[in-house]
């Protein structure tokens, strides 16, 4: 079970990245499903990772805690809040861009290549930090110390602090997903690679890729203003 769902995992990455390859081209000439395919392709790695807690929980429970790990615990929080409509579903870049009445600045911010991954970057999907905010306070109440270890992993307090030094509000930033998604994988990955038989060529990739790329480093964020129009040209 581990192993077909890891498979799932796999194929999910492969889709999402061939609709990232398509969507700059796309995205002019229709934008909606652009943007469409690009979050069916982001739901897709979310519910296969889910999957992947659900079946290592079932065939071989206490083999990684996924809550326990703030970046695997994060991506599932994520995943639940876009399965069942909560915090807006943590909605893309795109989809906020659509509901702006005036153009305005936004915040990207994504995080530096692992130190051995001198050069290396990754594919890009921004999500609203404002609905992350939504998530973290949801479960606030039950999962207080998880929400500040969870903050903590992404150097929350650092983005924050910039953002309020530079006087954007948190509706104005928006967080690069992947390298998060990686780095859950990554974090998962050597613990259950034992039950994982790869069938393809994409889990050969990723089963390697996980176990051996280093994650993004969340100490070093990045940021890059640019105009909410550009993610919703028509």
């Amino acid at each position: 079970m581990i192993s077909d769902r890891f498979e799932a995992l796999s194929q999910a990455f492969r889709v999402f990245t061939e609709q990232l390859m398509r969507f700059r081209a796309l995205f002019l000439v229709d934008t909606p499903e652009a943007v469409g395919n690009l979050d069916h392709a982001v739901d897709g790695i979310l519910n296969a990772f889910h999957g992947l807690y659900d079946a290592v929980n079932a065939e071989a429970k206490g083999a990684f805690d996924f809550y326990a790990h703030p970046i695997t615990g994060l991506v599932l929080w994520i995943r639940n809040a876009r399965h069942h409509n909560s915090a807006n579903r943590v909605r893309s870049i795109y989809r906020c861009a659509r509901k702006e009445e005036n153009e305005t600045n936004y915040i990207l911010v994504d995080f530096a290549a692992g130190e051995a991954e001198e050069g290396g970057t990754f594919a890009e999907y921004y999500v609203s930090w404002a609905d992350i905010l939504m998530v973290f306070e949801a479960q606030k109440r039950k999962y207080a110390e998880s929400v500040e270890r969870y903050r903590a992993a992404l150097n929350a307090d650092e983005i924050e602090g910039w953002c309020r030094e530079h006087e954007y509000s948190e509706r104005q930033i928006f967080v690069n997903l992947l390298p998060i998604v990686s780095a859950a994988g990554s974090a998962c990955t050597g613990a259950i690679a034992q039950y994982i038989t790869p069938e393809s060529v994409e889990a050969e990739t990723f089963l390697d890729h996980f176990q051996t790329v280093q994650p993004a480093d969340f100490s070093k964020p990045d940021y890059t203003e640019l105009t909410s129009r550009l993610f919703w040209p028509s």
